[in-house]
């Protein structure tokens, strides 16, 4: 089955809040920060989307939304392994 009119939009994204201050994601993910000792945070998410569908079916136009929202957490970890 084809659907030559169906567009689809979607936007979503990502918050999480970092609970330990000694804790650095930046040394993580883009290496602009250094992390000296060895330290732990436990990490809280929302998950977050939106999807609009539109189609025209027959000369009738649809448009439909559909929303997602979730939570989530997770543990991170930099394990030091000498002293800078």
């Amino acid at each position: 089955m084809q659907f030559p009119d169906l567009r689809v939009q979607s936007f979503g994204g990502t918050t999480s809040y970092i609970l330990n201050k000694n804790f650095s994601a930046r040394s993580i993910y883009t290496q602009g920060e250094w992390q000296k000792k060895s330290s732990g945070s436990w990490v809280p998410f929302l998950d977050y989307d939106l999807t609009v569908f539109r189609n025209k079916i027959d000369e009738v136009k649809t448009k439909e939304f559909q929303y997602k929202i979730g939570g989530n957490i997770g543990y991170f970890y930099n394990w030091v392994i000498g002293k800078m």
